[in-house]
């Protein structure tokens, strides 16, 4: 079985692990009728191949976190050190560069899940051919934090960056990161509904939001809603609702 053949392959085994515009990425670049794809072949596949060892062990990752649930709360969460996570290796191809800081990332890996990075780095932009590329108007940790969203060992959202990786993953169009923001204050989160109404709205989460608007279900909590900091965030299509879901308490 030659190179493409082997890669067709695996894109079928593993056609569960990809989003379908990584699908569609793929068949396009080993298609055996695209003259481009024989002189991409092997970039292709190096490419394949990165992309499911990060996703592989993101899963193994996955199943240990189940197991070790229960500990959450009892084992506070362990301090990320992203010089060690971005580290120049032979899977490392472009440098990020964050608060005079360096990220050694892998081109097509990030760019599969991030859009705004398959922008960045095509052949349209100057920084698809830089080796160093600076990221502006965000900080070290931060950026970190959100690229080990999707890093293999990966560091799983709190009350305290759910907001910011919701925030970072718009800006930076991550869908996955802000999945797991999404999955975090749906099934872990404490924080107060007035927040997770905010969030749900400001980030058009429609699960966080509807739960939110139900769980407002007296004059009590409509009076803290209003009270509340959050309140002023929200959109007018959120406050009209909110009115009339006043209207049918009272």
């Amino acid at each position: 079985m030659n190179t493409m053949a082997f890669c067709c392959f695996l894109i079928e085994r593993f056609a569960f692990f990809f989003s379908n515009r990584q699908r569609e990425s793929f068949s396009k670049m080993f298609n055996p009728r695209n003259d481009k794809a024989k002189s991409d072949n092997e970039k292709g596949y190096e490419a394949l191949r990165v992309l499911l060892a990060a996703e592989i062990e993101r899963i193994r990752n996955a199943q240990k976190r189940k197991i070790d649930a229960h500990y959450d709360e009892l084992t506070p969460p362990k301090k990320i050190c992203y010089d060690e996570m971005f580290v120049a290796s032979d899977k490392t191809d472009v440098v990020l560069i964050v608060e005079g800081k360096k990220l050694n990332v892998n081109k097509s890996f990030l760019s599969f899940h991030s859009d705004y990075f398959s922008t960045l780095f095509s052949a349209n932009f100057k920084e698809g051919q830089m080796k160093e590329i600076e990221i502006k108007e965000v900080s070290y940790e931060d950026f970190g934090l959100l690229l080990s969203t999707i890093y293999p060992m990966q560091v799983f959202p709190n009350d305290e960056t759910a907001e910011k990786l919701l925030e970072l993953a718009d800006r930076f169009l991550m869908p996955s990161a802000k999945h797991l923001a999404e999955h975090h204050l749906l099934n872990q989160s404490k924080l107060e509904n007035e927040k997770m109404m905010m969030l749900g709205d400001r980030y058009g989460i429609k699960s966080i939001l509807e739960r939110s608007i139900r769980q407002t279900d007296s004059a009590e909590k409509m009076k803290k809603l209003k009270k509340s900091p959050e309140y002023a965030k929200l959109s007018l299509e959120t406050v009209a609702r909110l009115f009339e879901r006043f209207v049918d308490i009272v």
